[in-house]
């Protein structure tokens, strides 16, 4: 279903269980942005839904609930290092290098989550690699 943009957090999360009451065959919500499940856990249970959820782009609140049991899985994207990542063929691209690799097709790093994945700082959010910066550094010969 679509969710307009205004109503994130405030009556998008009724919507969803509308539509899963309507559609009971209906067994996982799919969020393509952590901050579309804002509410929607509490809208499920108040609902007494027991319905799977599967996120992207996970946010700290979604990786907590993934901690706790309450979210199914994420598929983490890892935006700090697509950022970087995005600054490196952006550098590249000026002086003539082609890109090569998976960066240079556009391939991010992502991970499906589980609870037993979250062992880490969930205030920073999740990253593939946590000694990114470093590793950029040394590929640009800058460390130190």
């Amino acid at each position: 279903m679509k969710i307009p943009v205004e109503t994130l957090g405030t009556t998008s999360p009724n919507a969803v269980v509308s539509d899963l009451q309507s559609h009971p065959e209906t067994t996982l919500v799919f969020n393509t942005d952590g901050e579309l499940a804002n509410g929607v856990l509490a809208a499920l249970q108040k609902a007494g839904l027991n319905t799977k959820i599967l996120t992207t782009g996970p946010t700290p609140v979604n990786l907590q609930y993934l901690k706790e049991g309450k979210e199914t899985a994420i598929l983490g994207e890892d935006l700090p290092v697509l950022v970087w990542t995005v600054l490196d063929l952006t550098a590249r691209q000026i002086i003539g290098q082609e890109p090569v690799g998976p960066e240079g097709e556009g391939i991010a790093v992502v991970q499906f989550l589980t609870s037993e994945d979250i062992n880490f700082d969930i205030s920073k959010g999740w990253t593939g690699y946590p000694d990114f910066a470093e590793r950029f550094a040394k590929l640009w010969g800058v460390e130190g």
